[in-house]
């Protein structure tokens, strides 16, 4: 299914207005920052919107409460050590 993981993402347009929502939410001086290990970054650089506190493989999802910014090194490598289980799953419903 090459084309799951594009469709849980959305279209370009709702890519691009999230990615706008996280700038305007966490721009501070002109820069964004790494939400993991806090690497400032010009919102124009190349940044990774992840998934957390729920990753990918958990079933987390491309929603504004589950979404950070994230610099490549550490959304390419964050997986091995998210101790996604460790998370309750019932926090991330969302029906609540």
């Amino acid at each position: 299914m090459a084309g799951a993981s594009r469709n849980l993402r959305g279209n370009a347009q709702r890519r691009r207005e999230r990615r706008a929502w996280l700038v305007a939410q966490n721009v501070i001086g002109g820069r964004v920052k790494c939400f993991h290990c806090g690497v400032s970054m010009a919102p124009e650089d190349p940044w990774h919107v992840d998934r957390y506190p729920r990753c990918g493989h958990a079933g987390g999802r491309y929603v504004r409460s589950n979404i950070v910014i994230a610099c490549a090194a550490c959304n390419l490598t964050r997986c091995n050590t998210c101790g996604v289980d460790e998370i309750d799953p019932n926090d991330f419903r969302d029906d609540a």
